[in-house]
């Protein structure tokens, strides 16, 4: 879903945003890439990073084999400063975060990656033209407001 996301992204750069929430439902491999996403928030290497991460996914969150080191070989390699990082990581500071987007996520009963809202409406069924159409609804609902 992420390249459809992009695309609605850039097609409504001054209307839509993505909020991202972190749940670590893949045990260690997700807190490590939740752990260096919030590194490179701070660095302010998110977006190369993040880029970096959904197109490798499939290397380092396989699951019969996840591989948490190389999703720092990944970030590193787009311009992420692991020492700073690690530096940043033993703060606690994304301890924290996970705790709460993990409350945020069990008060909506959310189950699996990804879930979609937009405008606080679930999209009940997962696929990108289900995507854009909500976001196209709630677009058109939005702009009738006075």
């Amino acid at each position: 879903m992420y390249p459809h996301v992009k695309q609605l992204l850039a097609a409504h750069p001054k209307d839509v945003r993505l909020v991202i929430r972190y749940v670590p439902f893949h045990g260690q491999v997700s807190k490590e890439a939740i752990g260096v996403l919030e590194a490179a928030r701070e660095q302010k290497k998110f977006e190369p990073v993040l880029e970096t991460l959904m197109r490798n996914q499939p290397v380092w969150a396989s699951h019969g084999a996840p591989d948490p080191k190389k999703v720092w070989e990944f970030a590193v390699a787009v311009g992420l400063d692991r020492a700073r990082a690690q530096r940043y990581l033993a703060t606690g500071a994304v301890e924290t975060l996970i705790k709460r987007d993990v409350a945020a996520v069990e008060a909506a009963d959310i189950r699996g990656t990804p879930t979609f809202f937009v405008n606080g409406k679930l999209l009940s069924e997962l696929g990108p033209q289900q995507l854009s159409a909500l976001v196209a609804a709630e677009l058109q609902r939005t702009r009738k407001k006075p």
